[in-house]
């Protein structure tokens, strides 16, 4: 009960948006409720007297398809979804101000596309009144008011025309129709094929030649016709939309199996493949296209066989315009020129963008055979030289870039089977095999036991002497240097390693310190401080040196920074960066040591006295030297003593 009262409230609620939406047409009962867009409304109803083709009408509405309950019907002109008794009513049911019934309704005039029969609008005429007469319109129509279903056509209408659905009463025949007494027949017999003015005949007139296919709603008749319509051509009289293979060009619209002189080139357009105009009879090609004139054809691009001249396709070339230029990358393949452009390459009568596989390149010109003075043909591009290149060598003729196998010995930059001299030596390169006589050149090494000069000695193996040995170890005052070609015995490491031990190395060990060119756990006197070098920050090196560098001080024999002595708490004095001021020096800020005064004091009256005690003895000296040359050294006087102190006490205010 409650799933029936929510199905009913559902169709209530749909009833009532539908009626929402179609409240902007208010329809007339002989006229249809359409559904139309509308740009500045989006989609409205509208009240027209049909629906738009393929749909159907149902209560005054346009579908798309019929409602259940309800079948498809039509009549050739409309169709109608109906259910049984729709268009039936009681006769007399209706007055006469409303004659019509329709839907149960009461017309003036029956809807378009019905026909009244009995007071009755209906969709056909039921078969005891199978014809129907349109009063309203001329032909095969069924549109109007005036239309009713009879059981014989009237006398203003004598002619029967059988469409899919009814019987028209007609006033004369269609075109499209042979007069068969008051029949108007849609065909006509094998033995008279054709439609000529309403009869069937078996050939057409002279002045009307042309057989034309008549296409209608209702059949495909054969018709005699003056011309053919356009888009049509004719063939053998008869008008066709695409001419057939044995006559395919077009000439004044007519098929034919070859262009006459008056318009003797062919123009094809393949856009076209499916009208008579595919391929045409022409006067002059068109600009954008050149004439082939051999195939009399218009072409967009000369065929490979022809040459272009003049935009037109020629077999060869005129004596005015004598060189075939053969182009690379080119809409143009081939063409006729005067002289041979510039960048290009002469042969014969021919000009070449490149020169054919089967000639060599020499100086502008494509060649057989090179000429004494360039012999020979490069590797690149088989260009004749007058020799090869350096890293290039002679095989026979040419340049080679590797020797063939069966030639691959070097001798003199030339490939030859073998080595002439047994006791050559022999090296590989990117050639082949050279041949050499000893020694081997510097860049390699002599493999011991063997004739071969190696880029490289093994890793087992030290070079000694330029031989590469079988050997661990380097004779006594020979150190081990990594080199491009093995390990090598130098008496004296290069200037790019240090030495450590018997080895040249590329950098020391980060528990060892650089003491000049050497690797060594400690510095030496010579060079007692560490220094860090931070030159190069993915590998920093203890140096060791005689003086820290500038911004630096000593402690405890390394090199550090001024901020880091200080940063840490220690005291400066003069180079060094102490724990404490070492004595007698004192603290006189908060991180520089110097001698106090009074100590400075003391200090100078000391060195006084020392500096007279001296000059005393001096004097005592001089004296008694003296004494020794004649004079006596007698007691001085008082006076003597006297000024002798006075003397003494000068020289210490001196000082």
């Amino acid at each position: 009960m409650k799933s029936f009262s929510l199905f009913h409230f559902l169709a209530f609620f749909a009833l009532s948006f539908q009626n929402s939406q179609e409240s902007d047409a208010d329809c007339l009962p002989t006229e249809v409720m359409v559904r139309v867009f509308d740009e500045y409304h989006g989609w409205r109803h509208k009240c027209k007297n049909v629906c738009p083709e393929n749909q159907y009408v149902y209560r005054a509405r346009c579908y798309t398809t019929c409602p259940i309950s309800t079948f498809p019907q039509e009549n050739g002109f409309i169709k109608y979804c109906v259910n049984n008794g729709e268009f039936s009513c009681p006769e007399s049911i209706c007055r006469k101000e409303s004659p019509f019934c329709f839907n149960d309704l009461c017309l003036a005039t029956c809807p378009e596309y019905t026909v009244s029969y009995k007071k009755s609008c209906v969709l056909r005429c039921p078969p005891e009144g199978k014809y129907v007469t349109a009063y309203s319109c001329t032909g095969v129509c069924y549109s109007g008011n005036n239309k009713t279903c009879t059981q014989a056509c009237p006398e203003s209408h004598p002619f029967v025309f059988r469409s899919t659905y009814l019987n028209h009463c007609l006033d004369k025949c269609p075109l499209f129709t042979a007069v068969n007494g008051t029949r108007c027949n849609l065909n006509c017999p094998i033995e008279r094929p054709y439609l000529y003015k309403g009869k069937c005949v078996s050939a057409c007139p002279p002045e009307r030649p042309f057989v034309s296919l008549w296409n209608t709603l209702f059949n495909k008749i054969p018709v005699c016709t003056d011309r053919c319509h356009e888009g049509m051509g004719s063939f053998q009289n008869v008008c066709v939309p695409v001419c057939p293979s044995d006559s395919p060009y077009e000439y004044r619209r007519e098929c034919v199996r070859q262009c006459s002189e008056d318009r003797p080139y062919v123009k094809s357009t393949p856009s076209k493949r499916a009208t008579i105009y595919y391929q045409q009879c022409v006067k002059t090609c068109p600009k954008s296209e050149k004439t082939w004139e051999k195939a009399k054809q218009c072409v967009f691009e000369c065929p490979k066989t022809t040459l272009l001249f003049n935009k037109t396709c020629v077999s060869e070339c005129p004596s005015s315009f004598p060189f075939n230029y053969t182009k690379e990358n080119s809409e143009i393949k081939h063409e006729c020129v005067k002289i041979c452009p510039p960048h290009t390459y002469q042969y014969n009568y021919n000009c070449f963008d490149s020169c054919p596989a089967n000639l060599k390149y020499y100086l502008s010109n494509c060649t057989k055979e090179c000429p004494k003075v360039s012999p020979y043909i490069s590797s690149n591009n088989t260009t004749c030289v007058k020799s090869c290149g350096k890293h290039e060598v002679y095989s026979g003729n040419a340049c080679a870039k590797i020797c063939p196998e069966e030639h691959k010995y070097i001798a003199n930059k030339r490939c030859v089977k073998f080595c002439a001299d047994t006791h050559d030596l022999q090296q590989k390169i990117k050639q082949g095999i050279l041949c050499l006589k000893p020694p081997c050149p510097t860049n390699t090494s002599h493999l011991e036991g063997t004739n071969q000069c190696v880029e490289r000695c093994p890793q087992n193996m030290l070079i000694i002497n330029g031989i590469c040995k079988n050997s661990t170890s380097c004779p006594d005052g020979k150190y081990k240097e990594n080199s491009t070609i093995g390990v090598v015995c130098v008496g004296k490491c290069s200037s790019a390693f240090y030495v450590d031990g018997n080895r040249c190395v590329k950098k020391c060990s980060s528990k060892q310190v650089i003491d000049g060119r050497n690797c060594s756990v400690n510095c030496s006197s010579a060079k007692p401080y560490r220094f860090i070098n931070v030159t190069d920050y993915e590998n920093p090196m203890t140096v060791c040196v005689l003086y820290c560098p500038e911004g630096f001080l000593i402690f405890r024999n390394k090199c550090i920074e001024y901020d880091d002595c200080i940063n840490k708490l220690r005291v400066v004095y003069q180079d060094g960066c102490y724990d404490s001021c070492p004595p007698p020096t004192v603290l006189d800020s908060r991180t520089t040591c110097s001698y106090d005064t009074v100590v400075l004091y003391t200090t100078f009256e000391a060195v006084s006295f020392s500096l007279a005690f001296i000059l005393f003895l001096f004097i005592l000296f001089m004296c008694c030297y003296k004494g020794r040359l004649g004079c006596k050294c007698k007691p001085s006087s008082a006076k003597e003593l006297e000024d002798a102190a006075t003397l003494v006490d000068e020289s210490n205010e001196e000082i």
